[in-house]
């Protein structure tokens, strides 16, 4: 499945593909406040439409899935990724993450909890534990570490063999081509040599 946008630059050079975000959101306020030049163009844009400001996340993937590839929501990875995962499995994340936040428990200064918190998660993440509640209650129904896969996969053969048939091709003609020089250039010295002869 190739994409036409696949960076933040690309949607931005574009206006054929509408893109917004949820309307007070995060993600708004991100856009909103960034001091990026190619953030700050993307929120003209978008403030210039204000109808691509969707006032829900449903809202905004259906837009997504009638828009017929004419519209993209900016949304936060972990809701991207779990909406992905759903049936009818007709949305996907393309490209880079704009921007990295982390999660956290918020608590008051000073808990005396803070500390058997942060150790619970370590020791839930070094278990593996974290990962298994998350496989329980982001069941995948689209196969979408197998579209992940596929989109992040490593260069093949398979997937660069029409280079390589080019490059033979080629190799084969520039062997053709100096052999022909190779013959004519020893033919015209032969006949050059029998000229001077007689």
């Amino acid at each position: 499945m190739s994409t036409p946008i696949s960076t933040p630059e690309d949607l931005a050079a574009q206006t054929e593909i509408e893109y917004g975000v949820l309307s007070h959101g995060s993600t708004w306020d991100f856009f909103k406040r960034s001091h990026s030049s190619l953030y700050s163009k993307m929120w003209q844009f978008m403030n210039s439409r204000t109808h691509v400001f969707v006032d829900t996340y449903d809202e905004g993937i259906q837009r997504v899935r009638n828009s017929n590839g004419k519209f993209a929501l900016l949304i936060e990875s972990p809701k991207n990724d779990f909406v992905n995962m759903r049936k009818p499995c007709d949305t996907m994340k393309v490209g880079r993450n704009l921007d990295v936040k982390g999660y956290g428990i918020a608590m008051p200064l000073g808990s005396p909890l803070r500390n058997r918190i942060n150790a619970a998660i370590v020791q839930l993440t070094d278990s593996g534990e974290l990962t298994r509640l998350e496989n329980k209650w982001w069941v995948d129904e689209c196969g979408y570490e197998a579209k992940e896969s596929f989109r992040n996969a490593e260069l093949t053969l398979n997937n660069i063999a029409g280079i390589f048939y080019i490059l033979v091709l080629g190799l084969i003609v520039a062997i053709a081509v100096a052999l022909f020089q190779f013959c004519y250039r020893t033919h015209s010295d032969q006949a050059n040599s029998k000229v001077i002869r007689s």
